[in-house]
């Protein structure tokens, strides 16, 4: 199963330009801002936008061509796409919004039956969409796109009107049924942790272009960009400016910093939690005034500046409550090591495939 994606679309003032590509079944995820593309490239693939320029080839078959005149229509694609309001036929119910995703050379009550366990809808076959909650409008929604077995999947922002613990709920059950997909994916979303849960390989979207792609444990080790920094959770970053074979000044934090080696890189980032107290003498040791601290459930994000200096950027350190409970007053001096600063390049047009 495989999938090749090149195209370009301009509106207004935005300009998409995505290249994306597959040789292997399995999830794919896009990550980003909203009003990034996202939504923008999955209606591209199901062929309710048409773009101005490109290909789209999903397992051999040409969805669209710009150069030979190819744009198959939705209906001829065989794309399974679950929208953010899930799109149910409000005026049917449950049973016949899911056989009306069926073929109809196909239906049978087992093939339905099958989806009704597999999405635990047993007892709503005769309900209306209005009589469900948003966890089973979503679970009918995916019952109806998956008894179509599709050629490639795609989930827009799925459990974005969700509260947090339906959302965790149906987080582990779309885990479950998607392990057993035997075809591609495409999962977008903003969330960071959705991503990291649901797919094996990540594209990172910024201003309409895939910024970095790669495995999604390297995507979160080795950020390659900006956008990646920050989408991935990374709460300091600062332009840099190189002074040494492995040093460089953080600009945004008025701070010199000791690095494994030099690079092309022109950002730096560091998580929140990598910080460590620690004396005046340890390498990357920044000395501290604290600002203020913003509690969160479990943790707080202590907010400081490197003392006397003149940052345009204060920096977070992020402490677990059990540790701060323990410090009678703030530590004079924050390190950070070496290998645990993040190198990246403010923007990267050409995306790793």
């Amino acid at each position: 199963m495989s999938f090749d994606i090149s195209i370009k679309r301009k509106t207004g003032t935005f300009s998409l330009d995505v290249s994306l590509y597959s040789d292997k079944p399995g999830v794919i995820g896009l990550l980003g801002a909203s009003g990034c593309g996202k939504s923008m490239t999955l209606k591209c693939v199901a062929g309710i936008l048409k773009p101005d320029s490109g290909r789209i080839v999903v397992n051999g078959r040409t969805f669209f061509d710009s150069e030979k005149k190819i744009n198959l229509k939705p209906q001829e694609r065989g794309v399974g796409y679950l929208f953010q309001n899930y799109a149910l036929f409000p005026n049917m119910t449950v049973r016949d919004n899911i056989f009306a995703g069926m073929p109809k050379d196909k239906q049978s009550d087992e093939v339905f039956l099958r989806q009704i366990e597999l999405f635990e809808l047993e007892g709503l076959e005769d309900r209306y969409p209005t009589q469900l909650s948003g966890g089973q409008q979503q679970r009918a929604a995916l019952a109806r796109i998956f008894i179509r077995d599709p050629e490639i999947l795609m989930l827009d922002e799925p459990f974005s009107a969700l509260d947090t613990a339906l959302r965790w709920s149906l987080q582990k059950k779309i885990s479950e049924v998607l392990s057993d997909y035997k075809n591609s994916v495409l999962f977008v979303s903003h969330s960071r942790d959705e991503i990291y849960m649901l797919c094996e390989r990540a594209g990172v979207m910024s201003e309409g272009q895939i910024v970095s792609f790669g495995p999604i444990e390297k995507l979160f080790e080795e950020p390659a960009t900006r956008a990646a920094l920050e989408l991935t959770g990374v709460r300091n970053i600062s332009n840099i400016r190189w002074t040494g074979q492995n040093r460089f000044h953080a600009e945004d934090w008025d701070v010199d910093l000791i690095c494994p080696e030099k690079t092309v890189c022109d950002c730096a980032g560091i998580r929140a939690h990598y910080f460590t107290p620690c004396g005046p003498d340890a390498v990357n040791a920044i000395p501290i005034d604290v600002v203020s601290v913003i509690n969160e459930p479990f943790e707080s994000n202590v907010l400081f500046r490197p003392k006397g200096r003149n940052p345009t950027q204060l920096m977070c350190w992020r402490v677990g409550h059990k540790h701060i409970e323990n410090i009678t007053e703030w530590p004079d001096h924050l390190s950070i090591a070496p290998e645990n600063i993040l190198l990246a390049k403010n923007r990267q047009s050409v995306p790793e495939k």
